[in-house]
């Protein structure tokens, strides 16, 4: 591959020596060597850039098993030095030092990668494309789910222990049910629990995970409407049915 320069200090770094090749040998450093080199061809003029690769062309290329692969790399994510995820069978991967590493004759030679390799431009903006069109991995470890259950629910003083929520939502593995929840949350704060003095009855969200709340039957006849004397909305009095409002007063 004559567009890729390798001259690095990776020899040098504790890291590498002490751990990854301490446990893996020579076999671990060119482990570590191909992944840059995959890495560096596929985010092209890019680098830094999250990229996505067949996990079997990637075992094809270090000739070894795709298992091999995402143990090694558990390692290296470990220490902090890519990010990466697999699914259907495709590696997902960002490590973020490739930026700090390419030199100017690695970027020249990339932006020739087209030509070299026989990629199209359209191929290539095809590419660029997809890459915009992935979103942002969460951190190692949080849920998606849970953040959005976070966001929809109201603030106030029991609005706490946001890791404690996010171990027992994780526990009870709703992420298969975050669009319920969230509806179930909605529809809660139109109850007269949540809407009284403030919301200073909400629930924590912790007791709302605990107890199943999303669970509740909130029909039509259990929520809140509310009337000031000009028509609007605003939290008051309860509306209960067969009780009508004629000219912005409760008729009783």
């Amino acid at each position: 591959m004559k567009w890729f320069k390798h001259m690095c200090d990776m020899l040098d770094d504790a890291w590498v020596q002490d751990v990854f090749m301490a446990e893996h040998g020579i076999a671990g450093y060119g482990f570590l060597c191909g992944i840059f080199e995959i890495y560096g061809k596929e985010c092209g003029t890019d680098p830094g850039s999250w990229v996505t690769i067949p996990m079997a062309t990637v075992a094809r290329k270090l000739r070894v098993s795709s298992a091999k692969v995402e143990r090694w790399l558990n390692d290296c994510a470990t220490a902090g030095k890519l990010s990466f995820e697999i699914s259907l069978r495709e590696l997902r991967i960002y490590i973020p030092k490739m930026k700090e590493l390419r030199d100017e004759w690695a970027d020249r030679k990339s932006r020739e990668l087209g030509s070299d390799s026989g990629v199209t431009p359209e191929e290539e903006e095809r590419r660029k494309k997809k890459k915009e069109e992935i979103p942002p991995l969460p951190p190692k470890g949080e849920s998606v789910g849970f953040q959005k259950f976070w966001d929809a629910y109201p603030g106030g003083v029991r609005k706490v222990n946001k890791s404690a929520c996010e171990e027992k939502w994780k526990a009870k593995k709703l992420d298969a049910i975050t669009e319920q929840i969230i509806q179930s949350v909605e529809k809660h704060k139109l109850t007269d629990q949540w809407m009284r003095d403030g919301g200073q009855y909400i629930p924590a969200p912790l007791v709302f995970i605990n107890q199943d709340r999303w669970t509740a039957d909130l029909d039509a006849s259990n929520r809140n409407v509310y009337f000031h004397r000009s028509g609007t909305n605003i939290p008051g009095n309860r509306i209960t049915p067969g009780h009508e409002r004629k000219g912005g007063v409760l008729q009783i």
